[in-house]
Parts: C-alpha cells; structure tokens; sequence
C-alpha cells in the first residue's frame, strides 16, 4: 500500500540544525567531554563506497605509500569499535543493474583504480587489527544500516543512499525523514571529531541539502535530487549476522559458489588492448580446477565494440583443466604471449599512465591467482613485494620504447633478472606446490549461485560443441551480448 505524502501546508517541516549549530560548547568542563569520548562508538565504514576518500588518490598507484595512509587514518586515541565492511556477492537486482551500469561508466571515463584494490585495504586494515567484515547472504549497505542502527553507531559513507533506510526499535519508528528519529548516524568524512557530539544530535549536512531541496517527501520513495529517487528499505528486526576476512576469504568464496562471473572493462586502454580478464583466463582456468570445481563457468568478459563505440560482453563458458604449470610460471606465461604492453615511440603523457596501469593490473591479477592457488597472502607474498610497486613520472623528451614494461613493478630477484631479463621461478620455494589445494572452502559447493544480473541482447551467438568429452578443459565463446535494462 502506497503511504500518504506529507502535507506541507498544513504541518510546517523545521530542517534540522547543522553541524556547526550542534559542537560542543568550549566551556563545557573537560570531564563532561572525557566522558563522551570513553564511550564505546560503533563506526562502520562502507570501504567500497569510501576508497577512494580513504586514500589519497593520486597515490594509490603507489602501493608503497598505501600502509602509510591507511595507519595515517586509523591512528588515533578515540576509544572506538571501529568496522570496514566491504561488498560481497552482487545479491539484490539494484546491485546488479549498479554493477553493469558503473562498469560501463568508468570504461569511458577512464576512472580507473587498481584492480583488487579494496581487497588488498581489507588485509591490510586486518592485519592492523581492525575488523573487516562481509555477508553472504544481503548486500553492504543493507549489513551496514542493521548493524548501525541495532548497535546505535555512525556510518562513515558518501553514498546518500544510506538515508533511504526506516526501522522499528521497542515500538517506535527511525527514520530520517518523517518526523521520527533518525536510525542512526552519518557522516561523509572520516572526522572523528563529529562522534563526540552528546546523544546523537549530530545531522548530516547532506541531510539539511534534501530536506531544504524537496519537500514533500514521500513514504515509499526517497528524492535525493532532481535526477534521482531511490525507494526507501526496512532495516530486519534482527540484528544481522556477517563474517569475517578472517574467517573466510570472500574472494575464493565467491569464486567457488557463483557459476557466473562478471569481468569489468579495466579502463579505456582497453579500447586498444583488450581487458586483462581475458588475457588471464587460462590461469583462471587451472585455478578452478586446483580450487575442486567440477562444473563449467560462465564467464562475461567486457570487451570495446569500435563500430558501434559501446561496451559489448562476450560469453564464455570455462571448463576447469588441471594446469598447475601455468599458474606456478604465470610470469613466464605473460611475458611468452606478450601480454605486458610494450611503451611506443613518442608515447604521450596520459597513454604512459594508462600503459603502466595496465601492466600493474595484469600483474597483480595473475599473481592473485597463484597466491589463492598456493595459498599464500597476498600482502605477505615475498615480504609484501607487491608494496614495491610504483609508477614512474613522465618526463618530456625521453624516449620510453626500451623500457621494460616490468620495471615498475619492482619484483623480487628470485622472480626476475632485470638486467639479463631472465626469468626465474625461486619464489614457488614459499609455496608447497606438490600438495592439491582441492579442499579449499570445499563446503562452499554446496550453495552455488546461478542468477544472471540483467537481461541481455545477444548479437552474435557461435555453436556450441555438444560431445562431452570435447567441452572438458575448454574455453568455448558462446555469445556476444548487450545488457539492457529489465522491464
């Protein structure tokens, strides 16, 4: 049933205070303040959502400054329970419409950020002993708004989508919106200082904007401006249930149980070279069968249609094939089918950003899968070596064609000599490669996801084989598609 609209005319909406209205006074005696402080605060960060604000931008191809930001952002005094809480599975259709939408977007906006990224923060916010945690079963942002508003703690998130959510606690209703208190808080900006506010006064600026912007409001739809209306979300009664990195990998989980999977166009470069999923499918390929899968994969690999300048994916179904070879000499694999891209001649400024980005992704994707594969930490593969990684500057005038496209990667001398450009595999001595790595998650079998995200067009469709002896340990392309949106 469609609830009723607010009548404005008749009942006058007061915005609330903002922020600067509500600190705390300077006189107040410091024990009133110290008091406020020791207060266990339950913060929950939408990591995701927050990278990018979380770390300075223009350094996160610089994975050795990473460890420097991220204590620079956690270090503090303020008694705390402090939670990143990352996405999982694309569960609900929002999601993954969101997903194939924002995909695109970023291809031709070449907005780009490492690939994996958000993984590496989360074991490295573990291992500086923060919490970081997931659910299988309902998206991030669902998670965060029940854990926030059943533990009364502040969400840390620049998504307005967070005031879409309404809640019932002892009989009364929380909302943003209707006059009700609010489910919990929020704030945009890492900036403890805002928590110390005295019981849960504090309103998010962004909230005063809509309040001020559009009036009424309506109680199944939320106006978050003039472009966009979300539809407002019950929080559970019950207080949700979640895991954690570390307990359980989410990256294998969701390699394990999803029959499909989706891999993103890199960024713009791949207009010219293709997306790096492609070029690392054959490791992928041994990994599942090295992780016990059995069963075919779909996989859909975004690639650029020149013609018709769109995002086009192409289907393919992977059949795991026992090659523990591939994966244990990824490198070797890479640089024999020239997938690290060469510098051109007179190669510009923006293409030799784009060119190294590429290479580090490449990088960082396969040696993920000898990592799981072997199961080794990323993070703690050769002592962190992945945190030697860092691109060069460009310099105008100097000629780029000879340099080698592993140089930025900085990897260890057991993986590669740069002067005689011998490729060496001394690092697999880390790894005890002669044990199957077959009962990894093996209980995750059990619970296999086959939903598609959206609907789709198909514009090319290539026959399949039907001999079950000759789809075993093969890749086959089954169809080029366009996603469209659902009616």
């Amino acid at each position: 049933m469609i609830g009723k609209k607010i009548n404005c005319e008749k009942k006058k909406i007061i915005p609330p205070k903002t922020f600067s209205d509500l600190k705390p006074d300077k006189n107040e005696p410091d024990i009133q303040r110290q008091e406020i402080k020791q207060k266990d605060v339950y913060i929950y960060v939408d990591l995701n959502n927050y990278l990018r604000s979380l770390l300075v931008y223009s350094c996160i191809w610089d994975f050795s400054d990473l460890l420097k930001q991220i204590k620079k952002k956690t270090q503090t005094k303020f008694e705390k329970k402090l939670h990143f809480v990352v996405d999982f599975i694309k569960v609900s259709q929002e999601d993954k419409e969101k997903y194939i939408t924002r995909s695109e977007m970023d291809f031709f906006s070449g907005s780009v950020i490492p690939v994996y990224l958000n993984y590496v923060l989360a074991h490295l916010l573990l291992k500086e002993g923060y919490p970081v945690i997931f659910s299988e079963d309902i998206d991030c942002d669902d998670l965060i708004a029940n854990l926030a508003f059943h533990n009364n703690g502040v969400i840390v998130s620049q998504d307005k989508d967070y005031f879409r959510y309404t809640g019932i606690k002892n009989g009364e209703k929380h909302s943003f919106f209707q006059g009700a208190k609010q489910p919990y808080r929020t704030v945009e900006k890492f900036h403890l200082s805002v928590f110390n506010i005295k019981d849960r006064t504090y309103i998010d600026e962004r909230i005063q904007r809509i309040w001020l912007n559009k009036q009424p409001f309506m109680q199944k739809k939320l106006i978050l401006s003039e472009k966009r209306e979300i539809q407002v979300k019950q929080i559970q009664p019950q207080l949700q249930t979640y895991n954690s990195y570390k307990e359980k990998d989410p990256l294998i989980y969701e390699i394990i149980i999803l029959k499909i999977q989706y891999f993103r166009p890199n960024s713009s470069i791949g207009k010219i070279y293709g997306n790096i999923s492609l070029l690392t499918q054959k490791i992928r390929q041994a990994l599942y069968f090295e992780l016990g899968i059995s069963e075919s994969k779909i996989e859909f690999i975004s690639e650029y249609d020149q013609k018709n300048d769109c995002v086009v994916w192409k289907e393919y179904e992977v059949w795991p094939k026992e090659n523990k070879e591939i994966i244990d000499n990824f490198l070797r694999f890479l640089i024999e089918n020239k997938c690290f891209i060469q510098m051109p001649e007179n190669v510009d400024e923006q293409f030799f950003v784009y060119i190294q980005q590429f290479n580090i992704n490449l990088y960082i994707k396969s040696l993920l899968y000898f990592c799981i594969a072997n199961q080794v930490p990323l993070i703690e593969f050769e002592n962190g070596s992945i945190f030697n990684i860092k691109m060069q500057s460009f310099k105008d005038g100097q000629d780029y064609s000879k340099m080698d496209p592993l140089e930025i990667l900085n990897l260890p001398q057991n993986m590669y000599n740069y002067k005689t450009k011998e490729i060496k595999n001394d690092y697999q001595k880390v790894c005890n490669t002669n044990i199957r790595k077959k009962k990894i998650f093996q209980g995750f079998q059990n619970k296999v996801d086959e939903s598609y995200f959206i609907k789709y067009n198909v514009i090319n469709q290539d026959k399949k084989k039907d001999v079950e002896g000759e789809q075993k340990n093969q890749i086959f392309l089954k169809n080029t598609i366009r996603f469209v949106q659902e009616d």
